[in-house]
């Protein structure tokens, strides 16, 4: 048993120094993947706009949201449309046409 506890000790401080920070706080005001794509389509759509078979998407990184239109991980690894939203506030940027989309293994 107290070889178990040592071992989440050890994992606990780890995961602490590594500053994995893909799960929202608990002061966040954006805490899920809903509500961060609710306001990118508040940013950044037009309501005549035709968008097809495209969806819109988020992936929280260090803080900020992600939020694009298009497909989970495009091709050539470019969304329609995109903004990125502030967790800790919800405050967007502007909206891109075009943009980076970050891949699974980004941290």
């Amino acid at each position: 048993m107290r070889a178990s506890a040592t071992t989440l000790l050890i994992a606990g401080a780890l995961c602490s120094c590594v500053g994995y920070s893909d799960v929202p706080l608990a002061t966040d005001v954006v805490k899920d993947e809903r509500a961060a794509i609710q306001i990118g389509i508040r940013k950044c759509s037009k309501e005549d706009q035709d968008t097809g078979s495209a969806r819109w998407y988020a992936r929280l990184q260090n803080g900020i949201w992600v939020v694009w239109l298009g497909t989970p991980i495009p091709t050539d690894h470019c969304a329609l449309l995109s903004t990125k939203v502030r967790a800790s506030d919800g405050k967007a940027e502007d909206c891109m046409a075009c943009f980076d989309v970050p891949d699974e293994s980004s941290p």
